[in-house]
């Protein structure tokens, strides 16, 4: 079942994010005219213990505006070369060890045929350090009266059902009333609205 109010929404969002880039982009040509001939831009290597780059005065003063904004404690400039030191090494190992995880685990999804036995949940901690790699949990059954499912399951509708169809056909199917019923951002049904007359 389809809400034509999505795609109309759906595209003044649309219309929204391209007026607010079109603005960016011509705000930084506007800035780019401000610039010396000639002038280029590079990328330059993260470096905390070079002060003159102003690399790390750059970092603890945008996460002291973060800290602010979340009424999390501020740190120094000391502490937050201390915390750089330890994360930017830390981030590229972890990272690098999930993707590798999960790829493993793709590549069985990929070839198909696997039972559940096969995949693997992973667990580290590289400060531990700690490998932990078990077979996943099944998801919880959840039981109502005669039925019961998971979170993964799902109920397929054939066909273009009006609102009220779809309604016979959950108390039909499950015996089930229908307290609301949404699609994207839009509701569709408030069971409390209609019986209110609204």
């Amino acid at each position: 079942m389809r809400n034509a109010g999505d795609g109309q929404a759906r595209e003044l969002l649309e219309l929204d994010d391209a007026a607010v880039i079109n603005d960016l982009i011509a705000k930084l040509e506007e800035c780019a005219k401000k610039l010396p001939p000639g002038f280029h831009m590079y990328p330059i290597q993260f470096e905390k213990d070079d002060d003159t780059s102003y690399h790390m005065d750059f970092i603890a003063g945008l996460a002291n505006m973060r800290a602010r904004n979340y009424s999390i404690p501020q740190v120094d400039e000391l502490k937050a070369k201390f915390i750089a030191g330890r994360i930017i090494p830390a981030i590229v190992t972890s990272m690098a060890m999930a993707t590798g995880l999960v790829y493993l685990e793709l590549y069985k999804v990929l070839a198909g045929g696997h039972n559940l036995e096969d995949y693997r949940n992973t667990f580290a901690n590289l400060a531990l350090p700690l490998l932990s790699i078990p077979e996943p949990v099944p998801p919880k059954m959840i039981k109502c009266r005669d039925m019961s499912w998971t979170v993964w399951d799902r109920w397929i509708i054939k066909g273009d059902l009006t609102l009220r169809q779809l309604l016979q056909w959950l108390k039909e199917k499950g015996r089930l009333n229908a307290y609301s019923i949404s699609s994207g951002a839009s509701l569709l049904y408030n069971s409390e609205r209609s019986q209110t007359g609204r």
